[in-house]
């Protein structure tokens, strides 16, 4: 069998080191008697209706402790880190948190909203190199506030009927960014409301920015941003010719990536394994009427198969929280082997990939064949790493990439913009 765990590894970089004094130095001495009355668990989740993996992994874990129950306060993915914001400031009985980004996470962290895990990872041994290296990246100055339970990459995924219908052979493992360029023209055919193109990407910051850092040499935290200009000069120029849907017919559409691939509007599309729990669903359903699969995203020039970029989920603990040690003993579960078979089984990919889960995830019901070799990285880079900075930041790739896109500044100009303002940020 397949080593996952070699073939998954990242390449872990040091964490950066910041000044956290939220748990710092605390240490967990005993585990409360918490299991002798009962305990309901609140948790804040994006999504929850459509993830029956966290049913799932609730359901099982108060099979195994019957006093302790779930309350889940589902949120739209949209509204999710407002709406976290605003109920933890109103000081809201909330005990586990899922964090749905990195800057989250950070801004969690950094004000004290959530628990150091850290003394209870080394109380009960948790072995962190069951996570590939994810959670070295989730680690700020030797304490972590959160272990993941999912830990996704962006693939690209592609319609093969459509291919099959235009005679152009399917995306490869081995393909850069210049190839599906060539491939988005091949793709592109129609007009107006027949109209296929060969691409999309989501108007997210990320689905150009990551293009750049996927081989490891940059990340997108940076005091230099030319390294991205090649990347946007390809993506507008696609977009110019029509081999890719507009920024702007995105944006002031409303329109997602689920409905404009479910409908056949497009050929390829660059996303992340989030998307798979939507296909399946789908096509399982019987509501898909072609076939799909996926294979590594694109590379640079100068890079290779399996460079990725990736988006780790961890699990925290309220630092308010009545029900700590109950709570950590769920995140416990959720980020063991048996909690990564329950997200596996449900679609979605998890932070421990071991033959086993891989197996459960890769051969479930409605999965395309032979599309395993997707999964096999090189290394991974996170779409924003943490930082002190980190939600700042976020804030300024997102809008100077919004600029670029809709041609407010030009690449230059817009990059140029981006190197001054983070400089600025990170000098603060």
């Amino acid at each position: 069998m397949r080593n996952w765990k070699k073939r998954l590894g990242v390449c872990v970089t040091a964490s950066m080191a910041v000044g956290l004094m939220a748990g710092y130095g605390m240490t967990v001495s005993a585990q409360e008697d918490w299991e002798s009355e009962p305990v309901v668990l609140t948790a804040t989740i994006v999504d929850y209706a459509t993830c029956g993996y966290f049913k799932d992994a609730m359901d099982k874990f108060t099979e195994m402790h019957p006093n302790v129950t779930f309350e889940p306060i589902d949120i739209l993915n949209s509204d999710y880190i407002e709406k976290v914001t605003t109920m933890l400031a109103g000081g809201e009985d909330i005990d586990l948190i899922y964090s749905k980004n990195n800057q989250q996470y950070m801004t969690l962290a950094s004000n004290g909203q959530v628990e150091n895990l850290m003394p209870y990872v080394e109380r009960d041994n948790v072995d962190l190199s069951i996570y590939d290296g994810a959670a070295e990246k989730l680690t700020l100055n030797g304490e972590i506030y959160g272990l993941p339970f999912r830990n996704d990459l962006w693939l690209l995924y592609y319609n093969k009927t459509l291919f099959d219908k235009a005679g152009v052979d399917y995306p490869t493992d081995d393909m850069t960014w210049d190839d599906w360029a060539v491939m988005c023209e091949k793709m592109t055919s129609g007009e107006g409301v027949d109209k296929i193109y060969g691409g999309y990407l989501q108007n997210w910051p990320a689905s150009v920015q990551n293009m750049t850092i996927c081989d490891g040499k940059h990340t997108t935290i940076e005091t230099d941003y030319s390294f991205m200009k090649d990347a946007y000069e390809r993506v507008l120029d696609l977009q110019d010719k029509g081999y890719i849907m507009d920024y702007s017919t995105i944006s002031t559409g409303n329109l997602h990536y689920t409905g404009c691939f479910f409908n056949q509007q497009i050929a390829t599309v660059y996303q992340g394994t989030w998307f798979n729990t939507y296909l399946l669903e789908q096509s399982n359903a019987g509501e898909l009427d072609f076939e799909w699969s996926m294979v590594k995203a694109p590379h640079t020039a100068d890079g290779q198969s399996g460079d990725a970029v990736g988006a780790a989920f961890p699990m925290c603990v309220n630092s308010k929280s009545k029900n700590k040690e109950a709570a950590w003993q769920f995140v416990k579960f959720l980020t063991s082997e048996e909690g990564a078979k329950i997200i596996a089984a449900n679609g979605a990919l998890p932070a421990v990939r071991t033959d086993e889960i891989m197996d459960i995830y890769i051969h479930q019901e409605g999965f395309p064949e032979d599309c395993d070799s997707a999964f096999e990285v090189n290394q991974i880079s996170f779409e924003v790493p943490v930082h002190e900075k980190s939600g700042t930041i976020g804030t300024i790739l997102n809008e100077e990439n919004s600029l670029i896109m809709t041609k407010s500044l030009s690449v230059d100009e817009g990059l140029q913009e981006l190197t001054d303002r983070v400089n600025e940020a990170l000098n603060e």
